[in-house]
């Protein structure tokens, strides 16, 4: 989190290289950094405020040093933090929809339970946090 624009341009795809080695088959990446309009900001108005290195990153830069290492790009949004639009979440995935099944439940009991969260608050909770995770709804 917050660290992206940190790395410099040349060293990131070393570093998602070696995320990559790391990460499993079903990992999710998850990016956050100041947006690019909110670093320009910072650079004409406020320069005070950046580090030593501190880019812009452009989420076009980011998929093409993403992409030879399989990594799809799932969510992208735009957050206000302080300021509007002043941060970007980018949830990258190295499969998508290949997630792998939990184990069925053995007693009859869990089974229910399982098909009844699978049937009502799987869809609810992927409503709430994954198709609309940063909203007031």
């Amino acid at each position: 989190m917050d660290v992206i624009e940190h790395i410099p341009a040349d060293q990131r795809p070393n570093l998602f290289a070696n995320i990559s080695r790391l990460a499993t088959a079903d990992a999710s990446m998850v990016l956050t950094y100041p947006s690019p309009e909110y670093q320009q900001y910072l650079m004409e108005e406020n320069p005070s405020e950046l580090q030593l290195i501190d880019n812009v990153i452009d989420i076009q830069a980011i998929l093409a040093e993403t992409a030879p290492l399989d990594w799809k790009l799932k969510f992208f949004s735009y957050i206000d933090v302080w300021h509007y639009n002043q941060y970007v979440h980018a949830v990258f995935v190295r499969s998508l929809g290949s997630s792998p099944k939990p184990p069925e439940p053995s007693t009859l009991f869990q089974r229910i339970a399982s098909r009844i969260d699978r049937a009502i608050f799987r869809p609810r909770r992927l409503k709430k946090y994954a198709e609309k995770p940063f909203s007031n709804e």
